[in-house]
């Protein structure tokens, strides 16, 4: 009962070498700043989710141990974008996921410097490498990754639940 769906892109970047400067200000993302996350993250996908809710719920994940949350800040302390990593443990492949640039921020480097920003952190983390996947519709995604110094890897078919 499954059938092929979207096209989707895988991207990989090694962490043997250091990565470099994001050139913006990013600081990790508590609880306190819930809402900042989730706006950026509604703004960035055009969507009504998620909620503060979510980087709560997200938080109290069992994998979140190995995780965290950054934000990239314009000049005024604005959020402009955000990324969660989450690391697969010391010498293995690291994820980003989400990430998103806030759509009053979009064309200025946002994406890209929290991507940097999120490889980095796996990279203090001991992770080898960063992985994502984005559908290969999302364009401007898939530059974003790229621009970040990630390689894209054969497009892979997503699988869906014929119903």
């Amino acid at each position: 009962g499954w059938g092929i769906d979207e096209p989707w892109t895988p991207l990989f970047r090694d962490l043997a070498e250091a990565v470099e400067d994001p050139g913006v200000r990013i600081k990790e993302i508590g609880l306190e700043q819930a809402q900042d996350f989730a706006d950026v993250l509604r703004s960035a996908f055009n969507t009504t989710k998620p909620t503060h809710e979510y980087r709560h719920k997200m938080s109290a994940a069992p994998f979140y141990a190995d995780a965290r949350c950054l934000g990239a800040y314009d000049d005024h302390g604005n959020p402009a974008a955000v990324v969660t990593v989450w690391s697969a443990g010391p010498g293995k492949a690291g994820l980003v996921e989400p990430m998103g640039a806030h759509a009053d921020h979009r064309g200025r480097g946002y994406g890209r410097a929290i991507t940097l920003a999120g490889a980095a952190a796996l990279r203090e983390m001991s992770s080898s490498s960063v992985r994502v996947c984005t559908p290969s519709s999302n364009v401007g995604g898939v530059a974003t990754y790229k621009a970040a110094g990630f390689a894209a890897r054969p497009e892979i078919a997503d699988r869906i639940r014929k119903v």
